[in-house]
């Protein structure tokens, strides 16, 4: 019987202590000797870290993803979190109108600020709903800032009525306290902590009724007289929301301060932090090179903030706090900076070029953080400019921890290119959500890559529309996903309409016999393809000898058998006979 020994990663990161005295060996060379060396042999163990820690594959057996709600767990949770029927039916019915919002809800810790925003504000304002409009990952931390300053200042339920519910009034009411935890948060975000004492939080501006607002919570340490002596923001996402509150809210420091945590989060290699422990194992206990436990994902979080609370959407609340002439000043700043970012960001890049896909370039993780921050914007002008700065023709999006809520950003620029362009978004959590969102973007897309994104037939629906209208793909690839025959059937519908479409992969999928047959007859009508990939899905017989029959006398298919991996005893038999 195996011991199981669970590590948690972000633990360690949170405790370890670089001026301790008396360390003798450094927290990740032991974290290196429990996952590979003799420590604990013969137990299995299973190391957790945030979503998007690199850890490299030599020190883990086997990589699991947590991957979100699901459109079924999404209603599930709904069902879990409001008891009314009523409640349920509302949600529901304004989650299924924004695929923008139901992407962000694919991210539980966003779904349940949104939950709990609409619990309470709708339990005080009868016509609060959720928002209909795009919705931004900073519209969602002001509605939580909303709720947590309306608990303490709404007035009795009995003197509300309706269209009472004014965000500015509220923001402006807690303008002391807002100012001052934001002023906290900034402190925290500079220097990389997020542990703050007694003396940190009252030198900021703090009261003890300050507390009762809800963005503190005690750490597990009291002082001599039992009461809490250190504290920590509710979440490390709301401390990065306050931080960049603060650099808005500031009227002193220069109009280019805003820019401070851009600088820190330029394009570096996407290498693991585990890799600069290697070269000293047999050496040093330290490691060396740069600190391998830093990471800049609550600046990113800041940065995005910022360009959010700076947009034009959000000008008339942040007026009342803000002499208007500053945030106008504030926001050109931004808006050059981000005009620029990403031209600079792929000119530094590698560039291959093919016959066929023209000019190929693989973005980092750094170029999404881009298009996160100038979708918060908001800004027409900076989508058209970053849009007009991409100049391949093919860009690969692969392994870039791409969320269906990031799809509203990447939709929200590549709209806006005039050029056709080839997307490769394999090995993502993109979703049916995802899809959605990128509906307006497909019509100017030559290659079409969504493999290994959690896809199912809803999802086809939207392509097998947008693709026909257009009639511009070449390459469709959708293998590793969730598609039945139904989808099968759309599948085999854009093959039938699409002339320049050369390569299909769909394999791994949810097919049968029925969908074999869909796909077959398809690609016999085809005079363009010459690939498809068919591997692993359940044709059976039947649909092996309709695939036959298409290879007999296909004028252009070349690559069929090469792929066609399926497990069924009469699939030789039938092959070898065309």
């Amino acid at each position: 019987m195996w011991e199981v020994i669970l590590i948690t990663y972000e633990s360690l990161v949170s405790k370890y202590d670089c001026h301790c005295a008396e360390e003798k060996t450094h927290p990740l060379l032991l974290l290196i000797n429990l996952l590979c060396g003799k420590l604990l042999s013969g137990s299995r163990k299973v190391l957790t870290a945030r979503t998007g820690t690199e850890v490299q594959s030599r020190v883990i057996r086997k990589r699991v993803a947590l991957r979100g709600f699901s459109p079924a767990h999404l209603q599930t949770y709904t069902n879990l979190h409001f008891k009314e029927q009523e409640h349920r039916d509302l949600v529901s019915v304004q989650l299924n109108a924004n695929p923008d919002l139901c992407g962000l809800c694919s991210i539980p810790l966003f779904c349940w600020i949104v939950f709990k925003s609409f619990k309470h504000l709708h339990s005080v304002y009868d016509d609060f709903e959720l928002p209909e409009a795009c919705v931004t990952l900073t519209n969602i931390f002001l509605l939580l800032s909303e709720v947590f300053f309306s608990r303490g200042a709404a007035p009795p339920p009995g003197l509300l009525t309706r269209n009472t519910r004014c965000p500015a009034d509220t923001f402006r009411a807690g303008l002391r306290p807002l100012t001052a935890f934001s002023k906290l948060s900034l402190l925290g975000t500079e220097r990389g902590g997020f542990v703050f004492d007694k003396e940190e939080v009252t030198s900021c501006g703090l009261t003890e009724d300050d507390f009762q607002v809800g963005f503190l919570r005690p750490v597990s340490r009291y002082d001599a007289c039992g009461n809490p002596s250190t504290f920590e923001f509710l979440h490390l996402t709301l401390q990065s929301f306050l931080a960049a509150f603060s650099l808005v809210l500031d009227e002193q420091a220069s109009v280019g301060n805003i820019l401070k945590f851009f600088t820190e989060c330029s394009r570096r290699d996407n290498t693991s932090c585990l890799s600069c422990v290697f070269p000293c194992i047999g050496g040093s206990s330290k490691p060396r090179g740069k600190d391998p436990f830093k990471t800049n994902e609550h600046l990113q979080y800041a940065n995005l903030f910022l360009c959010g609370l700076l947009s034009k959407a959000n000008a008339g609340l942040l007026e009342h706090m803000v002499p208007p002439a500053l945030l106008k000043r504030k926001r050109a700043v931004l808006k050059s900076y981000l005009s620029t970012s990403v031209r600079s960001h792929l000119r530094g890049l590698p560039l291959h070029s093919t016959e066929q896909e023209g000019s190929k370039v693989h973005v980092l993780p750094n170029f999404l953080w881009m298009l996160r921050c100038i979708f918060e914007t908001g800004s027409k002008e900076v989508a058209q400019l970053t849009a007009k700065g991409i100049t391949a023709d093919y860009i690969k999006l692969g392994y870039c921890n791409v969320s269906s809520g990031d799809c509203s950003a990447l939709n929200f620029v590549l709209q806006h290119r005039r050029k056709r362009l080839g997307v490769d978004m394999d090995n993502n959590n993109i979703s049916d959500y995802g899809v959605k969102q990128l509906r307006p973007s497909f019509s100017k897309m030559t290659v079409v890559r969504l493999c290994v994104n959690q896809i199912s037939d809803s999802s086809i629906e939207v392509l097998a529309e947008e693709l026909i209208k257009y009639r511009v793909v070449e390459v469709l690839g959708l293998y590793n996903n969730h598609i039945t025959d139904i989808g099968a059937k759309l599948i085999a519908h854009i093959i039938e309409e699409c002339p320049k479409l050369r390569v299909v992969k769909v394999g791994s999928n949810k097919f049968t016999s029925v969908g074999g047959r869909y796909l077959a007859s398809a690609i016999q009508k085809s005079t363009s393809i010459f690939d498809v990939g068919m591997w692993e899905n359940s044709i059976g017989d039947e649909g092996a000898r309709a695939f036959a029959e298409v290879l007999r006398n296909h004028p252009s298919l070349t690559n069929l058998c090469k792929h066609m991996l399926i497990k069924t005893p009469g699939f030789l038999s039938n092959i070898s006979n065309y």
